[in-house]
Formats: C-alpha cells, structure tokens, sequence
C-alpha cells in the first residue's frame, strides 16, 4: 500500500464545533452506516460459515467449532496474538488492558509473565501508533484487530481452535507457541466467505447465499427521515457520494434492499470494491464497470464528470477529489465522510487527506440504552471485556483513534437527520457520551 507523505500522515486537530453548511461534498460508506444489519443473525450467519469452512475445507474438529455461540466473548475492535493464542483488548495508551488465552481470560499476573511488568507487545504498540503502517507487512505477520461486524466472529473461532490445540499437548504451559496455521486457515476461510465473486455464483455460498435468499432476516430498511436527510443534503447542492469495499453487485443488492430501488439518485457517483484504507493513500486506477463486472482502467475520471450518474470501481482518493471539482464547477472540494471502521473510514481519510469524517457507532446506541432499544445489544455489549469505549481512567484504543479522527459520533445513521445544517454541532458524541467513560 501506498502511503503519502510521512508515517502519520496529517497532525490535525479536532475544532469544537462544524456545520454541515461548511462542506460540498459529503461521502459515505454502506456497510454498517447507511445500511445497518441485523446483528445478531448475521454474526451468527458469518460464525456458522466461517467454522463450516474450517471443518469441511481444513479438517478441524466439528465439536469444538460447531457448537452455541458465545456472543458475550466477542467484540469489535479485540485483537489476536497469532503466535500466543491470545485475544486482546488494546487500552488507549496501547498497553494490553484484557487478555484471554483461547477462551481462557487470563489474570494480571499472567497477562504480565507473558507480555511484561508494563503489558506492552511491541506489534501492537506499532499498530497504536500508525495503524495503516502495520496493515500490511511483518506486523501483519503476528497481529489482526478484527475491526468490525464482519471479521469479528473470528475472534471465537480462533480462541477455540487454541484450546484445542492446548487440549492435545498437554495445555498452553506446554506449548511454546501456536502453529500460524490456525490463523491462516481462519483467514482463507473469511477470505472465502467474502470472495465477490461467490455473491454472483449459484448458490452464493453459505454466507451470500442466506444473505441473498432472506435479506429480510439479515437486513434492515433506511428509516425514510434518513433518505429524506440524503435528499435535502442533494437539493443544497451538495455532491453525494457512496464509497464501499463491496462489489458492485453486492452493492446494489443491499441499496435496493435498504434504500429503495431508485438508490443510485440519492449520489452523483458510486465507487464500488474501493479497498479502503489504501484508497485514501494510494495512486490505484478506477476500473469501468459493465453488468456489474470490472472492466478496463479508466483514463481520467474527469472524463466522465458530464454524466448525472457514474459508477466505478476501486481509484483513489486524488482522483475523486478531481472529479468532483468539475462537478463543482471548480469550486474546491470540501468533504465529509461518514463511516463506521474506525481505521478504513475514519482514521486513513481524516489523517491522509484533508477529509472530515463522522462515525456511525452502534455500541453507542446499545451502551447508552437510546430509545428504542438496540435490538441486537447482546452483540454490541460484551460481558466478557467491558465497553467498547473503555472506561473513564482507562479509554479504549478505538475510543481514542474515533476521538481524535471523527468530530462527531452517533449511534445509528438516522442521528444526522435529527441536527441542523446550517448551525455549529458541538464536537463529540451525539446525543450522549458512552455511559463508561462517565464511569471508572
């Protein structure tokens, strides 16, 4: 991946306030933002794949895998120790705040026999400090922080697949390390439960396959004050744009479902399989795109700012920004995006490029117990490790990246409609902070 300027990208800070006034140009990213899941179900659905995957294509013991799952392990945002076994939660000083080896949550004292008095790791003290310089790499080699809704379920498997493992030599005081191989099988099989391709085939595979079959058990409409927020934004003249790490095809199915079958009027361009974060950092050309299958580079995106409607696949950031000068008329573009990966859609375009951006977090809708109620709280409220956001002496890491990447953070995507456009939003969250950081 390519990264400008130095490690770090821009040091920018966060003003006390915006409007969305302020801005040309707002983007936003479909996947857990415009279109929310139904939680529950669909980490079910993607564990259920995962571990078929595992027991059919590499052999692993069904019993140990396909059993209940334990959604009070499982969190956004835990980080794996391939080498160790360990699960991890990352504090906001990037010290290891919780730890389990495999599901065995290990004390302070064994946290510090393994990683020392100071419970630093030296992979994820790198990732602390410039997340996007260890994406790819020698730290990618020993570390993943399962960043969202769709890798999340791994974290279960992984820690399951240690004790097994353990359990046949002789438990984890025996066993030096784990074999990578647990991990790279995990990763194959998340790499085959996501392959674009499958959403086209036959049968779309277990996990396209169920989505495809019942979008109505794994997805939830648009509330209409939303589209009705994306219209208003649109009839100020702003330039809309979608940018997704979904194929085109994928794409369009779940807009249709969420948004309705005349989605693509919401947006001047949609830019699909954008493989964020390199997006925001990188020179990759933008592909045409006909029946939804990838064609050849195109030449200057610019070349196609006269059309009412395009739609592209993967590009960069720089090219974007061109484009949409011209639909400007050549007025510069200011921009926000709004997303909910922390490092993908938040942390790479507001230090990489002079991008704003706003997070969609839904563990603030269930943390806070907003009205209504999150149906799938059990998801976003892991007993096991504690808030998402940390508490009040002890930040989580995502909670201080969202702090210092997003100037506002709001619980579901259909927050933006309840503020004004054209008056100062205080910085922060909306409506409320984590009820943990209120608490020690």
């Amino acid at each position: 991946m390519e990264l400008n300027g130095s490690v770090g990208g821009l040091s920018r800070p966060i003003p006390a306030n915006f409007k969305f006034a302020d801005y040309n140009c707002v983007g936003f990213d479909l996947d857990n933002t415009i279109c929310r899941y139904q939680l529950t179900n669909m980490v079910q659905l993607e564990y259920d794949a995962l571990c078929k995957f595992l027991v059919d294509q590499k052999g692993y013991n069904a019993d140990v895998l396909l059993k209940p799952i334990d959604f009070g392990f499982l969190q956004k945002g835990l980080t794996l120790d391939f080498e160790k076994g360990n699960t991890l939660r990352i504090s906001g000083d990037g010290t290891i705040w919780r730890a389990a080896h495999g599901t065995k949550f290990l004390s302070d004292e064994e946290i510090e026999a393994q990683y020392g008095v100071e419970r630093m790791w030296e992979p994820a003290t790198a990732f602390y400090k410039e997340p996007l310089a260890t994406w790819n790499g020698p730290v990618a080699l020993k570390l993943r922080s399962l960043l969202d809704y769709f890798d999340m379920p791994a974290a279960l498997a992984f820690a399951r697949l240690v004790d097994e493992y353990d359990k046949k030599h002789g438990g984890p005081a025996k066993v030096p390390k784990v074999p990578g191989s647990i991990w790279s099988d995990i990763l194959d099989g998340l790499g085959y439960m996501f392959n674009r391709h499958n959403f086209a085939a036959k049968d779309g595979g277990h996990y396209f396959g169920n989505l495809r079959s019942y979008p109505e058990k794994y997805l939830n409409r648009c509330p209409p004050e939303a589209i009705e927020w994306l219209k208003t934004l649109k009839k100020q003249n702003k330039k809309l744009f979608l940018l997704t790490g979904s194929h085109i095809d994928f794409a369009n199915y779940t807009s249709t479902y969420c948004m309705g079958p005349e989605w693509r009027e919401l947006f001047d361009i949609v830019i699909s399989f954008a493989k964020k974060p390199g997006f925001f950092t990188s020179t990759r050309p933008f592909l045409s795109l006909k029946n939804f299958n990838e064609g050849e580079p195109i030449a200057s995106l610019t070349n196609l700012a006269d059309q009412n409607f395009v739609s592209v696949s993967q590009g960069n950031w720089q090219e974007l920004m061109e484009f949409l000068q011209i639909k400007l008329k050549g007025e510069t573009p200011k921009c926000l995006y709004v997303g909910d990966n922390v490092v993908q859609d938040l942390y790479a375009p507001f230090h990489y490029t002079r991008c704003d951006t706003l997070a969609v977090i839904e563990e603030l809708w269930g943390e806070n117990k907003l009205e209504p109620p999150h149906p799938d709280s059990k998801v976003l409220l892991a007993d096991k490790w504690g808030s998402y956001f940390g508490t009040k002496d002890v930040p989580s890491l995502w909670h201080n990246f969202i702090a210092k990447s997003a100037l506002l953070t709001v619980p579901k995507f259909e927050s933006f409609a309840e503020l004004p456009l054209d008056k100062p939003i205080p910085t922060g969250f909306y409506p409320e902070e984590p009820v943990s950081l209120a608490e020690n």
